[in-house]
């Protein structure tokens, strides 16, 4: 087996990222704008399988609290 030693050489090649990149604001909230489309869906899911009437409102304030806990 044949193992090379690292020397300063081998590391100084290396390449150090010169700045992170900013996070893109549109990124960002369609990204959340998924997160609670995943709530809303999971709650209408939850309320269809217990027999529960699902209309806009009653669906927003079931998913309502596991957005909340989620963005906090």
């Amino acid at each position: 087996m044949n193992i090379k030693e690292r020397t300063s050489d081998a590391i100084s090649n290396l390449k150090v990222p010169q700045e992170r990149q900013k996070p893109d604001v549109s990124r960002i909230a369609l990204l959340a704008l998924g997160d609670a489309l995943v709530f809303v869906i999971f709650a209408a899911i939850g309320m269809r399988n217990h027999k529960e009437s699902l209309t806009v409102p009653s669906v927003l304030v079931t998913a309502a609290p596991f957005a909340i806990g989620w963005f906090l």
